[in-house]
């Protein structure tokens, strides 16, 4: 019988297998933290390269859990900038990996990802099953980061489908445990949802609340178009307020600040302005 080393590539076999897994995890950990900052920052184009450039390397190493990570990845970069088509596939390879190589955990993640890509797509229901099945994952998993993003993430899609008591619930239950864990992301999106739903209650006054806690976030973080999206929220909240100068201050930082990233979202921030 042949040695089944010899199918590996070169550094594999010379590789020991904990050893490469020590590695695996460093270059995941240096992944996320690139892919955070260049989200944050609104370097979509070089976050898509970034991710391309993980995948092709992924795939020359045969690892079949970085190569996941890369498809979740690069879903995550072309949704954020409305490039659906694109980002449509990646997460059924991704998928497909996790499930093979047993990462409940990643599994999770990538029902995320596809929860983000309906929700983005006016889909809410779709994003609901989607994030249902996260929640699911993710407390089999016991990783409670993951399930305090699916609380949130089953919150919102309930407030998308009008049953703001049902999301304010989920979205509370997520708060609690994110702040726990000192999840300052989280938290962010959390209190987003939570403006959200109480909006849509008639209940203006807590909205405003809330997302100025998201905008405290966001700005502390660093998160540029997380910041613009509440701001823009936070606009229509202060017009259903009675307040339609604040209401178009707001609306006006979060076109500035989409137009410096060139980012889709600015056309219907523009439009709210009734600008050209």
């Amino acid at each position: 019988m042949g040695d089944h080393r010899a199918e590996l590539p070169a550094d594999r076999r010379r590789t020991p297998p904990s050893r490469r897994c020590r590695i695996r995890r460093a270059h995941l950990a240096a992944g996320r933290a690139l892919d955070t900052f260049l989200d944050r920052q609104g370097h979509w184009q070089d976050l898509v390269e970034t991710c391309r450039a993980a995948l092709r390397a992924a795939e020359r190493l045969g690892d079949p859990v970085a190569r996941a990570v890369a498809h979740r990845f690069l879903a995550g970069a072309h949704t954020v900038v409305n490039q659906y088509t694109d980002a449509l596939g990646h997460p059924e390879r991704a998928l497909d990996l996790y499930v093979r190589a047993g990462d409940t955990e990643g599994e999770a993640r990538t029902h995320q990802n596809l929860a983000s890509l309906w929700d983005r797509q006016g889909e809410p229901r779709k994003a609901l099953e989607h994030s249902k099945r996260t929640l699911v994952l993710a407390r089999a998993a016991g990783h409670r980061r993951a399930q305090a993003d699916a609380l949130n993430a089953v919150g919102r899609c309930h407030a998308q489908l009008g049953e703001h008591l049902a999301a304010l619930a989920y979205c509370e239950q997520a708060l609690a445990l994110l702040q726990q864990l000192d999840d300052r992301a989280g938290g962010a999106a959390t209190w987003d949802s939570l403006g959200f739903a109480h909006h849509h209650l008639g209940q203006y006054g807590r909205a405003v609340e809330c997302y100025q806690r998201t905008l405290e976030l966001t700005r502390d973080l660093g998160d540029r178009w997380g910041e613009a999206d509440t701001l823009s929220r936070l606009g229509d909240t202060r017009h259903a307020l009675g307040d339609p100068t604040s209401g178009r201050a707001d609306w006006q930082r979060a076109l500035d600040i989409l137009t410096a990233l060139d980012h889709p979202d600015a056309a219907a921030v523009r439009a709210k302005l009734q600008l050209p």
